[in-house]
């Protein structure tokens, strides 16, 4: 499994999103936190499923919600760098 470092912006992005869906109902943002952690624990064990947007990126879709990573796999580690 890959160590996963994720980008200060993208953070940022998230917290956002969670709002969001928390103002709609706390349900559905629980729901995108878990939908995050499933991708991000999708990609630390395969990162190389994931469908390339270029040679140094990949994408991952969130499968409930309107959102997808874009991650470059390093040496030892994933950067997770768009949401």
């Amino acid at each position: 499994m890959l160590k996963i470092i994720v980008h200060t912006a993208v953070e940022k992005e998230l917290e956002t999103a969670v709002l969001h869906y928390r103002n709609i109902s706390r349900s559905v943002a629980n729901n995108f936190v878990a939908s995050f952690e499933r991708v991000i624990g999708r990609i630390a064990v395969f990162p190389t499923a994931f469908p390339e947007v270029d040679s140094r990126l990949r994408k991952a879709n969130f499968p409930d919600f309107p959102y997808y990573l874009l991650f470059s796999i390093q040496e030892d580690s994933v950067k997770i760098l768009l949401v």
